[in-house]
């Protein structure tokens, strides 16, 4: 975690993800030091719905904040990352909220999404996005359809609506600053593609009012008094900033974060590219400079494989039962798919296998899911370079089962805490672009019958994916 030393103020890091809260410290001297780390609030809700309690996410947010800062002396300068989408409507008088927190896991805006789908041309070539649920715009319109108490509050200015950063920003400021940048507001189909404000044919398309959103900064280069000695300094979306971390903005090299969430990101430099079926968006948004990249999703896949048996997988020494695959997503099909309304699935086969092994089968999945997707981003073949973090790469099963399948070298990074040292990076005002920490994965011998398995699955799920049930073959 090594890093020249460049200011002298002392930065505290917050990383408020899906899975944990985590607070960092750098103190301008050689390494960044985890102060603070807790389980994330909890989630409740039946079928589409993944709702918290913004009140609880606050507090634990702000424990991690109070024990970095007992640590410094002032003044002290905060860089901040957070999940992207999720989101909460609150009072505008006192901050007090008038909906749950929606997390981006949450698909209740199905049926408002069903009924409009001629948005979907205009946001895929404005934004560079699907028409989705897990998004901002679409879950705050189908609540403002449903509740129109809130629809009337925001459009008259009583009400703030915001991700999850904002909110936090708000409350510790007693209001005073209400802001989001770029990466985080990119994911809210309300921003153009490579724009620095909201787009009024989008806020018009959605129904959302201006006055009800917050601002939108740079990621980087701030100096915005939250409370007294204390400013903010940078925030980031925390895909963007595990990419930052991991990359900087280096070209020519791949990302997979595997955690709550499967990403693949692929920098492509300062303009947007398109390739169909993926996401395009920025993560880095400094004053008069943009960073984008390629994003492939699967999701909910962490939670998908803990539900199995517990502790690790042996990487499998071929297999005697034929047929048995799995779609890991477990909370609506990414990219390159894009099918919200399905869910994990198993082929018929596998449904009679273990807890055991049904796990590997998952895990075989994944593995399957991340080749189509660097095939498709053209970040699998040789001459390139794909790094691993997150904490599902320690499955014994993926690292080398990654680096069999693809002709790309694989690098498992050794930092374990990317996200924290991205935003830390932004925070202190480091140049981006040094070489990570990793080392190489070699190729798993054992697991060469992976590659005759690889296209039985592809048929299986292009079969999968032309039904409209779950059952699947």
């Amino acid at each position: 975690m090594a890093m020249p030393t460049v200011t002298p103020t002392p930065v505290v890091v917050l990383d408020i993800g899906s899975t944990r809260f985590k607070a960092g410290v750098w103190r301008g001297e050689a390494h960044l030091e985890v102060v603070h780390s807790e389980t994330a609030p909890g989630l409740v809700g039946e079928r589409a719905a993944r709702e918290g309690e913004a009140e609880r996410y606050l507090e634990a947010a702000t424990a991690a904040l109070e024990a970095a800062l007992s640590t410094l002396q002032p003044p002290v300068r905060l860089g901040l990352t957070t999940q992207r989408s999720t989101f909460l409507v609150w009072d505008a008088s006192d901050g007090t909220p008038v909906s749950p927190l929606y997390s981006w896991q949450d698909r209740q805006a199905e049926t408002w999404c069903a009924r409009n789908l001629d948005l979907a041309p205009m946001l895929e070539s404005s934004t560079g996005l699907r028409l989705s649920p897990h998004y901002f715009a679409p879950k705050l319109a189908w609540v403002m359809a449903r509740d129109p108490s809130i629809a009337q509050g925001l459009h008259r200015g009583r009400l703030r609506a915001g991700t999850l950063d904002s909110f936090l920003l708000w409350r510790w400021s007693s209001g005073a600053v209400f802001v989001t940048d770029p990466t985080m507001a990119a994911r809210t189909l309300l921003l153009e593609l490579g724009g620095t404000d909201w787009s009024e044919a989008l806020l018009q398309g959605f129904g959302i009012p201006r006055g009800g959103l917050p601002s939108i900064r740079p990621s980087a280069g701030l100096s915005t008094s939250i409370r007294k000695d204390l400013d903010l300094v940078a925030m980031v979306a925390d895909q963007a900033a595990g990419l930052i971390g991991a990359l900087g903005d280096r070209c020519g090299a791949t990302l997979v974060n595997l955690g709550t969430g499967g990403f693949v990101l692929k920098p492509v430099g300062a303009a947007p590219k398109r390739v169909p079926g993926y996401l395009c968006g920025p993560y880095l948004a400094e004053p008069g400079r943009m960073q984008f990249a390629l994003e492939g999703t699967m999701n909910g896949i962490g939670p998908a494989v803990d539900a199995f048996a517990s502790g690790s997988t042996p990487p499998a020494r071929g297999r005697s039962v034929a047929g048995t695959f799995c779609l890991p997503d477990s909370t609506g099909v990414g990219a390159p798919y894009w099918r919200p309304e399905m869910a994990q699935t198993f082929s018929s086969p596998a449904r009679d296998l273990s807890a055991a092994d049904r796990r590997r089968v998952l895990l075989e999945g994944i593995l399957f899911r991340l080749c189509g997707i660097l095939t498709d981003l053209d970040a699998g073949n040789a001459g390139s370079t794909i790094y691993l973090s997150g904490g599902l790469t320690r499955e014994p099963m993926l690292a080398g089962g990654l680096a069999t399948l693809v002709d790309a070298e694989v690098q498992l990074l050794e930092e374990r805490e990317s996200t924290l040292l991205g935003i830390a990076q932004l925070a202190a005002g480091l140049p981006a672009g040094r070489t990570p920490a990793s080392s190489r994965v070699a190729a798993d011998p054992g697991l060469e019958h992976l590659r005759a398995l690889y296209p039985q699955w592809r048929r299986w799920m292009e079969h999968l994916m032309g039904h409209t049930g779950r059952d699947g073959a």
